[in-house]
């Protein structure tokens, strides 16, 4: 599994998905930046250091939203992983019971419905 193993680990063991934080408000990456500057934010007359100022902040915004835009889309691909593993694992009963319910076209790629279904149909008799 890719990167944020904990992720996958917490879907599996609690069947829904991890919270991951959102990406810090501007604010917070502002008064970040701001200590880079002694406190203090540069005027729009000193040029250099006003540009360096607010590149700073946006740069830091993207890498924000990058790393967490990432790390969902890691989940995501080993939520998939999970799935064909655990598939894989079946053998043909346990995949003909799973199909046989109502709504498995609109859920066979949903991890959570799948693993729940196998767990369901691994225990009946």
């Amino acid at each position: 599994f890719e990167k944020e193993p904990g992720d996958i680990k917490f879907a599996v063991e609690h069947m829904k998905d991890p919270i991951i934080p959102e990406a810090k408000k501007f604010d917070d990456v502002q008064a970040e930046v701001l200590k880079q500057f002694g406190g203090v934010a540069p005027t729009e007359t000193e040029k250099l250091k006003y540009e360096i100022f607010t590149k700073s902040i946006s740069q830091l915004m993207n890498e924000e939203q990058s790393k967490r835009t990432k790390r969902l889309k890691i989940l995501e691909d080993n939520k998939v992983k999970v799935l064909s593993a655990a598939l894989a694992q079946c053998d043909e009963g346990i995949l003909k019971a799973i199909e046989r319910y109502d709504d498995y076209e609109q859920n066979k790629s949903d991890m959570y419905w799948v693993l729940k279904k196998i767990r369901l149909v691994s225990k009946s008799p």
